[in-house]
């Protein structure tokens, strides 16, 4: 595993939420902000559209995603310079299992914005002046951080 992998897996298995419940607020704040962008762009012509595209069991992710920034009234955040919680939330609710807990899928999505703030930092504003979206690029490293934070992955599988 080289050192920038190792580094990113050190951060995900020792991040620890226990006693910050500042942090699980926020959380629970941006999950509601989620659904409050999500739900109304359900009943949007180009949502109902990749519903019917994609099919009902097919990519929950890219409908999530989509829906839930469609209207962009979802959050963003400073150092990522993008959406987070649509990227996150969308892929978090796509593998979320029954047996899953709330407090580990608000863990989860923590593990993954601060990662995606920690990395936006370090290459913004460079990367959003060159074209980039860090919605769709740090994005993705974020969602693959929680989910596998959410599955209790470790090394590495991580």
């Amino acid at each position: 595993m080289d050192s920038v992998t190792q580094t990113i897996v050190n951060y995900i298995e020792q991040t620890d939420v226990t006693n910050r419940e500042d942090l699980l607020a926020v959380a629970r704040i941006a999950f509601l902000d989620y659904l409050a962008s999500l739900v109304p762009a359900e009943s949007e012509c180009a949502v109902q559209d990749l519903a019917r595209f994609i099919g009902p069991k097919s990519d929950k992710a890219l409908y999530y995603g989509f829906a839930s920034h469609y209207l962009d009234f979802d959050d963003a955040q400073a150092n990522l310079a993008g959406h987070f919680s649509t990227v996150l939330y969308s892929a978090l609710l796509a593998v979320l299992e029954p047996m899953d807990t709330w407090h580990e899928f608000f863990r989860a999505y923590i593990i993954g914005a601060e990662l995606e703030g920690i990395i936006g930092s370090l290459i913004n504003p460079a990367h959003r002046t060159q074209g980039w979206h860090s919605t769709g690029t740090v994005g993705v490293i974020g969602a693959a951080a929680a989910i596998g934070a959410l599955r209790g992955l470790h090394g590495e599988s991580l």
